[in-house]
């Protein structure tokens, strides 16, 4: 497995893995949030928040990043790498991938000076939030979204 910033050929495929996570994780249509236009997402290439994870060059997965300017629990005030948009084939949801990706976020992180990396989940599906839950992050609480009907539930790694 590959982890790699997207580029402009690999939207397509961001959208299509965006679309199939937000459909299988969040079957309430009343709580999902809109999947991102292409513009948005080239813009996020711009910006190197935009990544991608290939296997054998299929696209597997996707997460976007977006740096806080104050950290949670674990930042004590400096900036935290916020983990947004994640999206994996089901097949590839597994302990090793997710370790790999984790590892990869850490590193990430440290490279650009994070003192924290943060997980706001969006779905409903207990089998979601008990899968972060085993990832040994901090659960910071929930987060109101004005046109959600259910919280975004916080969680953190220091570096």
């Amino acid at each position: 497995m590959e982890i790699q910033p997207a580029q402009e050929k690999d939207i397509i495929d961001v959208l299509y893995l965006l679309k199939k996570e937000m459909e299988n994780n969040s079957p309430e249509a009343n709580y999902r949030l809109p999947v991102p236009d292409y513009l948005f997402l080239k813009e996020e290439i711009r910006l190197d928040r935009l990544f991608i994870l290939k296997h054998h060059k299929i696209s597997i997965g996707t997460f976007s990043t977006e740096p806080e300017a104050s950290g949670g629990q674990a930042g004590r005030g400096n900036p935290t790498l916020k983990i947004h948009r994640m999206a994996l084939t089901p097949y590839w949801v597994n302990q090793q991938t997710i370790q790999e990706l984790l590892c990869f976020l850490e590193q990430h992180a440290r490279k650009k000076r994070f003192a924290a990396i943060r997980f706001n989940i969006n779905s409903p599906n207990e089998k979601i939030n008990a899968f972060y839950q085993k990832l040994n992050l901090d659960f910071l609480g929930k987060a109101s979204h004005p046109s959600l009907e259910h919280p975004f539930l916080l969680y953190e790694k220091s570096l």
